[in-house]
């Protein structure tokens, strides 16, 4: 998504107003972001374990969030699909670069 269809999408979206237009206009450079639910969010996965993230814990309501607001914004995603989502772990991919150690993820 480019910059400004980013923009677009964050200034009319409700939900996102708290974040990026606190004051009701758009924050600018150097302004700062509070991201309060995310923050929240991070500590109950931390609290809760990740089985909380993919739905699979005693309150899904994470799980249930995205789900919802993929569907809104016309994705495809279901409890299923993160119920039974599976990490696989790979060796990272590693190289040098100006005499410096790189590790970066290789493609799924």
């Amino acid at each position: 998504m480019s910059n400004n269809r980013m923009l677009a999408f964050m200034e009319e979206k409700a939900e996102w107003a708290d974040v990026f237009r606190p004051r009701g206009a758009m924050l600018v450079e150097g302004d700062w972001v509070r991201r309060t639910n995310y923050s929240s969010t991070l500590e109950y996965i931390a609290r809760n374990g990740i089985d909380s993230f993919y739905g699979r814990g005693d309150n899904p309501w994470i799980a249930r969030s995205m789900v919802d607001a993929i569907n809104k914004e016309g994705g495809v995603l279901s409890m299923e699909d993160l119920q039974g989502y599976q990490v696989e772990v790979y060796d990272p991919v590693k190289s040098t670069y100006h005499g410096n150690t790189v590790y970066t993820t290789d493609a799924p």
